[in-house]
């Protein structure tokens, strides 16, 4: 009897009762979409917003505070606490012809012989220069309240300073024998915050404190007859005219004169390009390159990239067993289920991809169109199962993991290159596939 060939024929084209579902394409990313970058990073973008706008706000109430004349403390024009625009409607009850003035060249245009010159400078806007045009200017009585460091320099031929005074409700100053008409007029005044002057030359001065006083007057060396320092202007304010003898004192002192020019300097007293900053704080500029440099140093920081946590390869070897174990726990813990999957799916494609010759290189769509026709399952089931189909739960992903390794045995079959840790051959292949689970609640997703 004569012996024949054994002859294998391939397993019966099987179909699969595995459904598509929810397919995708095949290149499609991973990547958030905008709707889920918008969910995340929306709190921290509204919340940038608000500081923006709180801080517009913030500048715009400020700027219009210093660029009225109701937000300038002293001015004759507020009727606020810190104004003295109830001092100028005694003023002028009493005849006394008030002029406000907001530039130097205004003033020396508005004085004369007979004026009482009321400088507040409180915004510090007056340099050196403007000093000394003010010493020059040919009035009866110079007013300076609460002068500057540049502005004591150019008084203390009159009053320097002795000490700073805070406010105390309780207590009054008492004018003094040196006060003469002044004392007996107005024999007691607030104590307010600001500084005591002690008298130069042949100065004297009235309501005493503790290292100085309140108000003195002198001739001093400028061309104005009578020049007058007020340490504590607050006397004169609306809020503390009426307490003691303040309106008294104020009466006397800024209404020797039948006209006064009240002068408060404001942006036009500044050459243009020192106008634009004038409001801009002096740190600022610094602070603003200080935070650029830790920001940039911050991004460099946090943005390198780590090297090897050893620079030297060590004698240690990590079993695949347990990379593979370590890497899936990581994979659970955070929820990427789908990433897990991936992993699972491009092991497989590039293992069939060799079994099948035909590179590594070739398309995913290339390497399941040669996998369904090796493992005779059809084509839909085989971009199903390494491409498109995307689990809408645990169980699906792990038949879908076991769909993958299915598929390779087939091929593996196909071949005759029998994975050596299954101990399978080509009769032992199944000819069916286990089905994947029905989906059971379309909401029950991942949390990724």
């Amino acid at each position: 009897m004569t012996p024949t060939a054994a002859t294998t024929s391939p397993p019966p084209r099987q179909t699969s009762s595995v459904e598509q579902v929810n397919p995708i394409e095949p290149n499609a990313t991973l990547s958030p979409t905008p709707r889920q970058w918008w969910r995340k990073s929306s709190a921290w973008i509204y919340i940038g917003i608000g500081l923006v706008v709180l801080t517009l706000v913030m500048v715009l109430i400020r700027g219009a505070q210093v660029s009225s004349a109701d937000g300038i403390p002293l001015s004759p024009d507020s009727p606020r606490p810190s104004g003295t625009k109830a001092l100028v409607s005694v003023l002028q009850d009493h005849g006394v012809s008030v002029q406000q003035t907001d530039s130097l060249d205004d003033t020396e245009n508005a004085v004369s012989p007979q004026t009482t010159l009321v400088v507040s400078d409180t915004s510090t806007l007056l340099d050196s220069d403007d000093w000394e045009r003010i010493r020059q200017l040919n009035v009866d009585h110079l007013i300076v309240l609460a002068p500057n460091y540049t502005g004591r320099q150019w008084v203390k031929d009159v009053a320097q300073v002795a000490g700073a005074q805070e406010s105390d409700p309780e207590q009054s100053l008492p004018a003094g024998s040196d006060c003469g008409d002044l004392g007996s007029r107005a024999p007691r005044i607030s104590t307010t915050s600001g500084s005591e002057y002690s008298p130069t030359g042949d100065a004297h001065g009235c309501y005493r404190g503790e290292n100085g006083y309140a108000l003195v007057t002198g001739s001093g060396d400028g061309a104005a007859t009578k020049v007058t320092v007020i340490g504590q202007p607050l006397a004169l304010t609306n809020g503390n005219i009426a307490s003691h003898a303040n309106a008294a004192m104020a009466i006397n002192v800024l209404g020797e004169n039948p006209h006064l020019v009240w002068y408060v300097p404001s942006l036009k007293d500044l050459p243009e390009q020192t106008a634009r900053s004038a409001y801009v704080p002096q740190w600022q500029l610094p602070a603003i390159i200080l935070l650029i440099i830790a920001g940039i140093t911050a991004c460099v920081a946090y943005g390198r990239r780590f090297g090897p946590l050893v620079a030297e390869r060590l004698p240690v070897a990590v079993p695949a067993n347990e990379t593979i174990e370590g890497r899936a726990r990581l994979y659970g813990q955070a929820g990427a289920h789908i990433h897990a999957l991936d992993a699972i799916r491009i092991g497989t494609l590039d293992r069939i991809a060799d079994l099948a010759g035909i590179g590594r290189n070739t398309s995913a769509e290339a390497v399941a169109d040669a996998c369904a026709a090796l493992a005779h399952v059809p084509r839909d089931h085989a971009h199903a199962v390494l491409i498109t189909r995307i689990p809408e739960n645990a169980g699906e992903m792990v038949d879908l993991a076991n769909a993958c390794a299915e598929l390779e045995r087939r091929v593996r079959a196909a071949v005759g290159r029998e994975s050596k840790h299954r101990g399978n051959t080509a009769s032992e292949t199944p000819t069916t596939f286990a089905p994947l689970r029905e989906r059971r609640n379309p909401d029950d997703r991942f949390n990724s």
